[in-house]
């Protein structure tokens, strides 16, 4: 590495980001979208990724699901449910 190099450090709060945006890939969601969600505090990666495991939604209805606010409990299934029938 020469001396103008730097390497780069990572917050805590990218990595796990990070992490999850590439657990979103693997299920399915683009990379914008995994971005998107990977982000959200209130979005549950793993409820997010069993929607398209389990074909509840096809991907784009499950990116938009997983992004709209609901009146339940963020990142519940109910929420997830609510969400989807708000995008039919």
């Amino acid at each position: 590495m020469s001396t103008t190099e730097t390497p780069v450090r990572l917050t805590e709060q990218e990595l796990v980001e990070r992490w999850r945006a590439e657990a979103l890939e693997r299920a399915g969601y683009s990379p914008q979208a995994a971005f998107e969600l990977a982000a959200r505090t209130d979005v549950d990666l793993h409820v997010a990724a069993e929607l398209l495991a389990k074909g509840l939604l096809d991907r784009a209805r499950a990116a938009d699901s997983a992004l709209t606010p609901s009146k339940t409990k963020p990142g519940s299934a109910a929420a997830v449910k609510d969400s989807a029938n708000q995008v039919r």
